[in-house]
């Protein structure tokens, strides 16, 4: 998941630092802002009907019977009959509800006569199977169990309403990685899958997407940010020197310095993909590390507060109402940590980098360490195997990959960008000027309609072709 930042349906969606509950967040409160104020376009209104399922809590297991209580949502209005399409649209790493329905999804729904159901995802929002989020009790979020949670969810709505239609799935950026494996692992259940900015290739050194934010600003932009970042890491090496800098920058909470130089990263992306890089640049270039000062008390006004996301913030294992809301980073941070990587590191060469070198892997082992307890990251080598390796056999069928090309996550997606759309038998569409998820968003750019149109012509093929 990633728009003027000036306009209602774009402010809020996409926070640069997805595929994380950043984004997550962002997304809940513009949903939930059209919500509220009644916004929904592509057809006539809905009826949300909630629910709560009885979830087994380890797939894997002949001995264990534990469950857990999941939620889930579906919307039927504009299904004609029971042998009509069913869109399985997945919840990620928040909180979810029916404000999704003010997303696209409604509006595929109703050009596409199907229903949607929709599942929160297992250890986020209050499908919570324990009573804290101790390293222990985190042994059951995994892709794997993801996975058998939507398909029983599927097959529980087919038995209790005599289904008989067929199964799209349908996600953004994580969602959309689940989505697109539904259909490697169980292709006989859903006939097809949209895989919206998809970052289905994991990493342990995901460099390129700070390479890809700075190559959206110009050199010398670069070398101001860069010379101010050194300053701001020597002045940081002394406790008192500490102190006093993040003191500046109203971080006074933060007491690890990696966390902090992440912070102000955040702030860097968030301001050059959300049309602030002009800003930015002539601020920082001006004022040096007051200028950063000030662009991080901008972001914190108009996008969002990113030090609720860091690492610090994710030590906390109780369930209150931040690691059971948008900012569930402790979550999130686990199921990088033994699956995913996407660690953001710093490019290699400073002269094409708008982060700190010290944003690196030994950040990243240190990270996991001082979580959960791991003594280096986990590796990425099983998820690449299962996970990724399959969308480049043609054995994997009718998948939509969208992306946008000011999207820094569209480099770990399938897109001939990337060299890796290998597979003839699987599509992906750029989209210039997106970001994030821009075609599971409300209206978009000419490109971003053409994406949503291509989706709702293959659908109705993957349907004929059953």
């Amino acid at each position: 998941m990633f728009q003027s930042m000036f306009v209602l349906v774009a402010f809020l969606i996409s926070l640069s630092s997805f595929a994380d509950p950043k984004q997550f967040h962002a997304e809940y409160v513009e949903l939930n802002k059209l919500k509220q104020l009644s916004v929904l376009k592509g057809g006539a209104g809905f009826v949300s009907i909630p629910g709560v399922l009885d979830q087994k809590l380890d797939h894997f297991s002949s001995v264990d019977n534990r469950k857990f209580k999941q939620r889930f949502w579906y919307m039927k209005n504009h299904r004609k009959s029971k042998s009509g399409l069913n869109l399985l649209y997945i919840c990620g790493e928040g909180k979810c509800g029916d404000h999704v329905f003010y997303s696209q999804i409604s509006a595929h729904a109703f050009n596409l006569g199907a229903a949607v159901y929709v599942l929160e995802h297992r250890y986020y929002g209050e499908s919570q199977p324990f009573s804290d989020l101790s390293t222990p009790n985190l042994k059951f979020l995994s892709t794997d169990q993801a996975l058998e949670d939507l398909v029983f969810f599927k097959n529980e709505m087919v038995r209790q309403q005599k289904l008989t239609g067929p199964w799209i799935a349908v996600g953004g950026s994580y969602p959309g990685m689940l989505a697109a494996d539904l259909r490697i692992h169980y292709p006989n259940q859903f006939v097809g899958a949209l895989a919206s900015s998809a970052p289905v290739r994991p990493s342990l050194n995901f460099v390129e997407f700070d390479h890809h934010i700075a190559k959206m600003v110009p050199a010398e932009c670069i070398s101001n940010i860069q010379n101010t970042l050194n300053q701001i890491e020597v002045s940081i090496e002394s406790e008192q020197g500490f102190l006093d800098t993040k003191n500046k920058f109203s971080a006074s909470q933060m007491n690890d310095r990696g966390d902090f130089l992440y912070l102000l990263s955040d702030v860097t992306a968030a301001s050059i993909v959300y049309g602030k890089g002009d800003e930015l640049c002539r601020t920082i270039a001006a004022e040096g590390v007051s200028g950063y000062v000030k662009m991080k008390m901008m972001v914190d006004q108009q996008i969002a507060d990113y030090s609720i996301y860091s690492a610090e913030a994710a030590e906390d294992i109780q369930l209150n109402e931040r690691n059971k809301g948008t900012a569930a980073m402790r979550q999130w941070f686990y199921q990088s940590c033994t699956e995913y990587g996407f660690w953001q590191n710093a490019w290699p060469n400073p002269a094409e980098s708008a982060r700190s070198h010290l944003i690196n892997a030994d950040y990243h082992d240190r990270l996991c360490q001082r979580l959960f307890g791991m003594e280096k990251v986990g590796s990425i080598s099983r998820a690449e195997e299962k996970f990724y390796s399959p969308l480049l056999s043609n054995k994997v069928s009718q998948v939509l990959f969208t992306n946008g090309d000011s999207d820094p996550w569209m480099n770990l997606s399938i897109s001939s960008l990337n060299g890796n759309l290998i597979n003839p038998n699987i599509e992906s569409l750029l989209m210039p000027k997106a970001l994030h998820c821009d075609d599971l968003k409300r209206g978009g750019e000419a490109t971003v309609m053409s994406a949503k149109k291509r989706f709702q012509d293959l659908a109705r093929k993957w349907i004929s072709a059953k």
